[in-house]
């Protein structure tokens, strides 16, 4: 049973479990702050344009394919992301 064990893990080699949380850490930081980043063009398009009238024609009259407005392509695109990547 010894000889089991010994051949999983080499023998020159040890593993450091703050190396691995080390990683690990870092793995979610960058994903928070690039889900974070796509978070904060959301949080502009939901309580900024609807209530300043110079971005309202600009968002919502640009049409850029089969009658997708630029308002709903930034949204979607943005929360997909955050959606199906980081979470």
């Amino acid at each position: 049973m010894g000889t089991f064990e010994t051949e999983l893990q080499p023998e020159n080699q040890s593993i450091d479990i703050r190396d691995i949380t080390k990683a690990e850490v870092l793995k979610y930081k960058k994903k928070f702050l690039l889900s974070f980043s796509l978070y904060v063009p959301m949080l502009f398009l939901i309580w900024v344009v609807p209530y300043v009238d110079a971005l309202k024609p600009f968002m919502t009259s640009v049409e850029l394919f089969n009658g997708i407005t630029l308002y709903v392509f930034i949204a979607f695109c943005c929360s997909t992301i955050i959606q199906f990547y980081m979470g």
